[in-house]
């Protein structure tokens, strides 16, 4: 039991790194610099504030949701699913749906009431779809 932790730590460390790795694979080193250097500080500061606050609310829903639906959640594990999801969404190449699935099969799993969170999250992803802005 106790060689199963830093093992799994390895390999969500691992899994990260190849993530991390995905994303920037063809992101040349100079044009970031150039860009870091060029940038306005405050106003880069204020579009990662407004960029973090975003996952922070889908989590918070997904939490509320789930509550109401009798599978309570961590709001600090709910947080960390909006984050994981929108990574998968925007960086994995499988589709702009691939965070919901990651984030229902997470979810089935923690509970005994699979159906019901796995629902549940699509509800919430038909709620983020019927409030975009037109």
């Amino acid at each position: 039991m106790t060689q199963r932790r830093p093992l799994a730590l390895l390999l969500k460390i691992a899994i990260g790194a190849a993530a991390l790795w995905w994303v920037a694979r063809d992101v040349a080193l100079a044009d970031l610099i150039q860009s870091w250097a060029s940038a306005d500080l405050a106003l880069l500061a204020g579009a990662v504030a407004v960029f973090m606050l975003t996952p922070i609310l889908q989590g918070v829903r997904l939490r509320r949701l789930l509550i109401a639906n009798g599978a309570p959640i961590g709001m600090g594990e709910s947080i960390r699913l909006a984050f994981a999801g929108n990574f998968m969404n925007f960086a994995v190449p499988l589709g702009s749906t691939t965070g919901d699935v990651y984030k229902a099969a997470y979810l089935s799993r923690r509970t005994d009431r699979p159906w019901d969170v796995v629902a549940t999250t699509f509800i919430a992803r038909a709620l983020r779809l019927a409030t975009l802005p037109y």
